[in-house]
C-alpha cells in the first residue's frame, strides 16, 4: 500500500524529539508495552549485558581453575589422617584457606558482574541524562572489564599445581584491577 512506512522511516520517526506526541504514540504502538527491542539505547543495554555475561563466565573459569589448584594442593600437602596424626598440618590448612578465600573472591566477582547496574529504561531518565551516551560509556567500561577477565582467566589457568600459592599473586592483581574497574563503572553511572 502507498501509505505504509518503511522500517527506516519508522525508526526515523521514533528517534525524533522525545517530546513529539506523534513519535511517542507511534513508539508505544510499535514497541508493545512501551519497550522497543530495536531502539538504539535498548540494543546498547543488551550488548552491555552480553559483554558482562561473558566476563562473568571467564571469571567462573578462573574460579574453576582455582578449584583444580586447590584439589592438587590438597593431594600434595594434606596427608591422610592417621591415628598418630589425625589432623592435617597447620601450614597445609593455611594454604587451603588462602586458596578457598581466593576462590570466594572470584565467586563474588562473578556475582558482581552479573548484577552490575544499568540505567533504568524510562522516559524520565532519558530526559534527564543522555542515556545512549551513558550506555556507550558503560559498554566501554564493561569491555575493559572483559579484557581484565580474559587476563584473569589466563592467569588462573597458568598457575601450575607445583607453583601453588606463589602463583596467586598474579591472580590477586587481576582481581584488584577488576574491582577498581567496577568502582570506576559505578562512578560513571552515578556521576
Amino acid at each position: 500500500m502507498g501509505g505504509e512506512l518503511s522500517p527506516e522511516a519508522v525508526r526515523a520517526l521514533i528517534d525524533r524529539d522525545p517530546g513529539d506526541p506523534v513519535a511517542e504514540a507511534l513508539e508505544h504502538l510499535l514497541s508493545g508495552l512501551g519497550y522497543d527491542f530495536a531502539h538504539a539505547a535498548n540494543v546498547a543495554r543488551a550488548n552491555d549485558q552480553i559483554v558482562r555475561s561473558r566476563a562473568a563466565a571467564l571469571v567462573a573459569e578462573a574460579e574453576k581453575s582455582l578449584l583444580g589448584l586447590e584439589q592438587a594442593y590438597r593431594e600434595a600437602h594434606v596427608p591422610p589422617a592417621t591415628s598418630s596424626q589425625p589432623f592435617p598440618p597447620p601450614d597445609a590448612m593455611r594454604g587451603l584457606r588462602v586458596l578457598g578465600a581466593a576462590r570466594r573472591r572470584l565467586f563474588d566477582l562473578e556475582a558482581t558482574l552479573h548484577t552490575l547496574e544499568a540505567p533504568a529504561s524510562d522516559r524520565i531518565w532519558a530526559r534527564l541524562r543522555s542515556e545512549r551516551a551513558l550506555l556507550e560509556k558503560l559498554f566501554a567500561a564493561d569491555v575493559g572489564a572483559l579484557k581484565l577477565a580474559v587476563e584473569l582467566a589466563g592467569a588462573a589457568a597458568g598457575v601450575a599445581p607445583a607453583v601453588g600459592l606463589e602463583g596467586l599473586a598474579a591472580i590477586e592483581q587481576k582481581v584488584a584491577a577488576l574491582q577498581a574497574a567496577f568502582k570506576q563503572r559505578q562512578e560513571l553511572l552515578f556521576s
